[in-house]
């Protein structure tokens, strides 16, 4: 079997056929392997070679960016308390041993109010009970929601640029 790709005039395909051995391929139409054949889609011609479309690959580059996203919005904060003891804790859609999301139950404890805050413990991500203030949760709070706006901009400022890529390896170059 010959396997083709067909061709548009700036070298997106637009359609694959399978011809029998021994075949000659009709001028517009790109011999390919098997593999590509099966991703013809996702694949373009520049200069007489397939390589990956230039869509696909924005596609794909968006992809690890979210994933890259949603890795940084919920890792580890670090925060100073009262007491002066730098510690990490836990943000984000982390699951506590309460079951709770570390971010929601933060929040849940901060609507309660300083009154409502008889603990004085919070736990960091070595489950150390650290000292904490109602001020402490308000400042932990405060870095957490820091965290997640630096990284969605972060995020819109990196697919802005695969966006604005004109090649494939333009697109690429593009990481978190």
């Amino acid at each position: 079997m010959i396997y083709a790709l067909e061709t548009d005039t700036n070298g997106i395909v637009v359609g694959s056929h399978v011809y029998p051995d021994g075949f000659t391929v009709p001028t517009g139409y790109i011999p390919c392997t098997k593999e590509q054949f099966g991703v013809a889609g996702t694949l373009q011609v520049v200069n007489g070679q397939i390589t990956e479309s230039l869509q696909a690959a924005k596609t794909a580059q968006i992809a690890l960016l979210k994933a890259g996203y949603q890795t940084a919005i919920n890792a580890p904060v670090t925060f100073k308390n009262a007491a002066g003891v730098t510690s990490t804790y836990p943000s984000g859609n982390t699951i506590l041993i309460t079951g709770d999301k570390a971010k929601s139950l933060l929040a849940e404890t901060i609507a309660a109010g300083s009154a409502a805050w008889t603990l004085g413990k919070w736990l960091d991500t070595n489950d150390v009970a650290q000292t904490f203030t109602f001020s402490d949760l308000q400042g932990l709070a405060a870095a957490m929601e820091a965290a997640v706006t630096t990284s969605y901009e972060t995020l819109v400022s990196k697919i802005a640029q695969v966006n604005a890529a004109t090649t494939v390896a333009d697109v690429q170059a593009v990481t978190w």
